[in-house]
Order: C-alpha cells, then sequence, then structure tokens
C-alpha cells in the first residue's frame, strides 16, 4: 500500500500540504476559553470532583538488565500521500472478550477471543502533529504522510482505521485512513480552541477527546456534540483511553502522575500526583495499558500501578538518542524507537513486562527526533 523511498523531516512544508475544509456543524459546549502555555496558572475552569483521590506515587521498585540482540538493515521511509478521498472503510464486527481480571483489579485486556494484532504503528513528534507510519508486517518500513494544511501542534489521536489530527487555523479534525493512505475533513472542533499545543486521543468508535496544555478541562465529542469535562489538575502533553472501563487517563502538568475520568459519567475516579518533572527531552511515553501506567522520566521510564501509583519497575533500556515509546496494546510489551544522530537509520527496543528486560529488535527505520509510538488499535 505504502511506497519506501527516503524519509522527509517533518511533513507539513508549503508544497506539500493539503488543504482539508470541512462543513460540519459546529457545535457548542460549557468550555471557557484561556491561555495555555509552558506558564500556565490555575486560573482555568475547576469544576465537580466527587470520587477523587489525591495519593502520592510511591512504592518498590525494581530493575531490569538491558540485553542487545542482533541487527540487520531494512529499507524505510517514503514521500508523503497528498490525496483526498471520503472515508468508506466499512465497519469491522470483531470484538473482545473481557472476561476476566487482573490482580490489580482492572478488567484483564490479555484474555479473550481472537483479536488480529496492530498492521501500523503510528510515530508522533512528542511535540506536534509531524507522524510517521510504521508498517510492522514489513519491518517497520516507513511512511511519512503530508499534513493536511493548517495543522498545528496537537498530538494526534490513532483508532484502528484513522489518525486523527487536529487544524487549529480552522479549528476542525481531519482524518487519515490507514488502509488507503488519504485524508477527509471530518468534525469541527471545539468552539473553545485556545491554544496550538496540546493532544487528541480516540476513545472508541466516532468518539474523540482533546485537551490543550495548561487547561483544566477536556474536550469530548461524541454523537451528541462536543461537551466539556472539567478537572482538577492541569493537562499536560498526553493522554491514553482504557477500552474495557472507558476511562481516560490524563497526565497532570509536569507531574509524573495521572488523573482518570470515567468517560461514561464524566466523574474524576482517581487522581495520582507523582514525582514534578519539567523534563521536556523525557516526555515521549505516557500509555496505560493492562493495569499499569507507563510514564517517560530520565533516566529511564517508569511502570505505575494504575490504582494505586506504586511504581512498580523502571524500564532499563539503553538509550541511543532522542527517543519515545508506547505500550502494544496486545502484548503489553513496551517498544522504543530512537533516533540515532548522524545516521540514516534508527533503533528499535522492546521491553519485556515479564522479564522487565529489553532487547534490540532487528529493524532500522528512518526517523527524525524523539517520536511516540501509537499502536493501531486492534478493536473498533
Amino acid at each position: 500500500m505504502f511506497s519506501v523511498g527516503m524519509t522527509a523531516l517533518l511533513a507539513g512544508c508549503s508544497d506539500n500540504d493539503i488543504v482539508i475544509s470541512a462543513t460540519a456543524l459546529m457545535q457548542t459546549h460549557s468550555g471557557v476559553d484561556g491561555g495555555a502555555d509552558g506558564n500556565a496558572d490555575d486560573t482555568a475552569t475547576q469544576g465537580q470532583t466527587a470520587g477523587t483521590t489525591v495519593e502520592t506515587g510511591v512504592g518498590e521498585a525494581s530493575t531490569g538488565g538491558g540485553e542487545a540482540g542482533a541487527t540487520s538493515t531494512t529499507t524505510g521511509g517514503s514521500t508523503g500521500v497528498d490525496t483526498m478521498a471520503v472515508d468508506t472503510m466499512g465497519v469491522d464486527t470483531t470484538g473482545v472478550d473481557t472476561t476476566g481480571v487482573d490482580a490489580t483489579g482492572d478488567p484483564d485486556t490479555t484474555s479473550g477471543g481472537p483479536v488480529d494484532p496492530p498492521k501500523y504503528a503510528v510515530l508522533n513528534a512528542c511535540t506536534g502533529a509531524g507522524f510517521y507510519v510504521a508498517d510492522l508486517e514489513d519491518g517497520w518500513a516507513i511512511t511519512q504522510p503530508a499534513l493536511p494544511k493548517g495543522w498545528g501542534l496537537l498530538g494526534v489521536a490513532v483508532s484502528k482505521r484513522h489518525v486523527y489530527i487536529m487544524l487549529p487555523d480552522n479549528n476542525t479534525i481531519a482524518r487519515y485512513d490507514l488502509a488507503t493512505g488519504t485524508w477527509a475533513p471530518w468534525i469541527n472542533g471545539p468552539v473553545a480552541a485556545t491554544d496550538d499545543h496540546g493532544w487528541i486521543e480516540w476513545v472508541g468508535g466516532e468518539k474523540v477527546c482533546l485537551a490543550y496544555w495548561g487547561q483544566k478541562e477536556i474536550h469530548c465529542h461524541d454523537d451528541d456534540g462536543w461537551r466539556s469535562i472539567p478537572l482538577t489538575v492541569q493537562a499536560d502533553w498526553w493522554a491514553s483511553w482504557d477500552h474495557e472501563t472507558d476511562e481516560l487517563y490524563v497526565k497532570p502538568w509536569k507531574n509524573n502522575g495521572f488523573q482518570v475520568v470515567d468517560l461514561g459519567t464524566d466523574a474524576i475516579v482517581r487522581t495520582i500526583l507523582g514525582e514534578a518533572s519539567d523534563d521536556v527531552y523525557n516526555k515521549c511515553l505516557f500509555d496505560y495499558h493492562d493495569g499499569y501506567v507507563y510514564i517517560d522520566r530520565f533516566p529511564n521510564p517508569i511502570r505505575m500501578n494504575a490504582q494505586t501509583g506504586g511504581i512498580k519497575s523502571d524500564l532499563v533500556v539503553e538509550r541511543l538518542g532522542p527517543r519515545g515509546a508506547g505500550a502494544h496494546p496486545q502484548t503489553g510489551e513496551v517498544f522504543f524507537v530512537d533516533d540515532i544522530s548522524m545516521s540514516p537509520t534508527d533503533a528499535v527496543h522492546v521491553w519485556n513486562p515479564e522479564t522487565l528486560k529489553a532487547k534490540l529488535l532487528p529493524y532500522e527505520p528512518n526517523i527524525f527526533g524523539g517520536q511516540r509510538v501509537v499502536f493501531q488499535s486492534p478493536v473498533d
């Protein structure tokens, strides 16, 4: 499906821009405008916080050693796709049996019926909308789609079928079809757009949530339009959705913890405040999987219990350059992609949650800079 060639730096140059316009009905909501930047304060909207508990993320820590494997050269990189098409993808009715719970009290995401493994991983710039698509069935061969005109600095969302991108210039959301390699307009964004920086997170079906840096609210869209959900923390760079509990994990501003929002009731159900962190070079991992939250930090990322915030282990992975990571939605393995300076090829490590060890994989994608790894969802 994707062509293979040399990888460009970041998509979005004027000669590669794709113009997307949407005629979707503008939705309104009760959000409050407010600025968000590196000095964002606590003056943003606050609201109901029933059910919230605040704990400090401290607990036992254990470490695992790293081990290196063999490497081999594969080709990677390709030109972007600059065509438009209306999304005509059909509906995949593949389901997941969510019976069983694990020791953390969360539903066990490793049990259930057969589900196809993800074919793609999206490598999203740590700050911004630029992304690569890695074909996992072709040795992590890389495609870099050209971005639509008007793209900003909100991180992208990934579902089973699409990559979602916010276009702040015209306050619309467009989506990239992973199967056809084409862009199409989707919906208008929330009225209270306050910043070019932030994130989008896919939360099942035709639903997304987004937030802007430093703001104490998230905006979520479903069949009824946009709604605002107040937080008691300021939103940071990322969020991660648990599809089995319909809970959204939001990273607090400059803090290695998380606030959990029940998207069925819009209630805050849990707040874990961890260590303060203002390290802009180690923010390319924030992911929930199977009862744990994975958070980037220096010198090693950590795995935290999603119920208590206890630090269960460090992820000891050799650092070869600017990097990011993400948890595989089925195996729970955490994949790290390093940009090796002055090298035409880069490195992929995988950290095993059972052995607490990492190994180097025989894949060498060609990327630029640290990239958060977001796997294609195995479920709709």
